[in-house]
């Protein structure tokens, strides 16, 4: 997991991402990134994903998973995320809540206080 892990911290893109850019094969990822002796700290396997903020550079966090096959393994993580995501999604209001204004507030005059609906004719 750790290797997984530095690979999408280094490179900003998933593991699953690398794994396809390089066919799995790990001795031309070395040799494209000239890792050397450290080719054994990264891993191009599926299941690391990184987690991005809008109008943050670079990754903020990275979910991993391990255990499955490649593909499952990032897909879970995928979808995970798929999920989250759209359970903090904000819920849609059928009618905005307007404030209070002033009858008359805009010649000078005192008045009663109405809702602002948006909507002619709504108190």
């Amino acid at each position: 997991m750790a290797r997984k892990r530095k690979t999408v911290l280094r490179w900003g893109r998933s593991s699953w991402y690398q794994h396809n850019k390089f066919a799995g094969d790990e001795a031309k990822f070395a040799q494209v990134f000239q890792l050397g002796d450290s080719v054994g700290e990264y891993a191009i396997h599926g299941g690391g994903v990184p987690i991005k903020v809008k109008g943050v550079e670079g990754a903020v966090a990275v979910c991993i998973v391990s255990g499955l096959h490649q593909w499952d393994d990032h897909q879970i993580v995928v979808e995970g995320l798929k999920t989250l995501k759209g359970s903090m999604a904000p819920k849609a209001n059928k009618k905005k809540k307007m404030p209070l204004r002033m009858k008359g507030a805009e010649k000078g005059a005192e008045g009663d206080a109405e809702k602002v609906t948006g909507n002619e004719g709504e108190q």
